[in-house]
C-alpha cells in the first residue's frame, strides 16, 4: 500500500479573525500570509502542532516491524 502524507496549514487573520487553510509543504516563521478576507498582512509568529517531530520517519521501512506485517504466507 502506498499512502500519501498531505501538509495542511490552517491560519486566522490577526485582524477580522478569518480563518482559510493551504495545502503545503512548510510555513515558515517570519513569513506573512495575505487575508483573503480583507487583505491584511499577517506574520507567522509560530506553528502548534499536535504532531511529534517524530511521528513521519524519513525512511518508512525503518518504521515496519514483521509483527505489523500481515503474512501473505498460509
Amino acid at each position: 500500500m502506498i499512502v500519501h502524507l498531505e501538509c495542511l496549514f490552517h491560519y486566522r487573520c490577526d485582524r477580522c479573525d478569518a480563518w482559510w487553510s493551504i495545502a503545503d509543504r512548510r510555513s515558515l516563521i517570519g513569513n506573512f500570509k495575505i487575508c483573503p478576507d480583507c487583505g491584511y498582512h499577517n506574520t507567522i509568529e509560530g506553528i502548534e502542532s499536535h504532531e511529534s517531530p517524530n511521528t513521519y520517519p524519513d525512511n518508512p521501512q525503518e518504521s515496519n516491524s514483521s509483527s505489523e506485517s500481515p503474512s501473505t504466507n498460509d
